[in-house]
């Protein structure tokens, strides 16, 4: 399994949205862990850095996910997952990601002109 794998079925359960609630929890969570565990820390991470440390990550961690998500290859395979949908046609000649869907033999819905 590739990281673009990865990325198009956890794509398929948490959008960017909810990915920033998950890195902003986590973060929290994680200097909760890392200031209880070593106290000398807390005297160094006050809680007006940790949460710009937070608000750094969280913000990298979507955008990331944004650029890696919000393709039109991506949007085919979403559209191509839903049940209700029998084909998406797509320009013979399509370009990027809509070419690469039209080319991939396991997008049996996406179909050419």
């Amino acid at each position: 399994m590739n990281f673009s794998s990865i990325i198009s079925i956890a794509s398929k359960f948490i959008d960017s949205d909810k990915l920033g609630g998950w890195v902003r929890a986590g973060v929290a969570a994680g200097f909760v862990a890392i200031i209880a565990k070593w106290p000398i820390f807390g005297s160094y991470i006050d809680p007006a850095i940790q949460t710009q440390i937070a608000a750094a990550i969280a913000a990298s961690v979507v955008g990331i996910w944004s650029h890696l998500t919000k393709t039109d290859a991506a949007a085919i395979a979403k559209v191509a997952a839903m049940p209700d949908v029998e084909k998406i046609v797509v320009q013979p000649k399509a370009a990027d990601g809509v070419g690469a869907a039209l080319a991939d033999p396991t997008q049996t819905k996406v179909v050419s002109q």
